[in-house]
């Protein structure tokens, strides 16, 4: 059975990851960079945000820091999954 948006926990790849990394700060962490940064991906892009992606050079520090701390972390985490909405 696949899970609809409503039915989903995270709406967005970038509500899922960041809940996967431990949180916003983490994320922050991870990608180098500042908590607000992190909440501008969870914006609708009508709004200057990322819509719920995270941005790929994001990505590709997040992977690499998180590889260098034991976290299981790749770049197929990022991609949308069933239920999950671009905003």
């Amino acid at each position: 059975m696949s899970a609809t948006a409503s039915e989903n926990r995270h709406t967005t790849p970038g509500h899922r990851v960041i809940a996967q990394v431990g949180g916003v700060h983490a994320a922050a962490a991870l990608a180098g960079g500042s908590s607000k940064s992190v909440y501008r991906w969870l914006q609708p892009v009508d709004k200057g945000g990322g819509g719920g992606l995270i941005p790929v050079p994001a990505q590709r520090r997040m992977v690499e820091n998180a590889q260098a701390r034991g976290l299981a972390l790749g770049f197929g985490d990022f991609a949308p999954q069933a239920g999950e909405v671009i905003l």
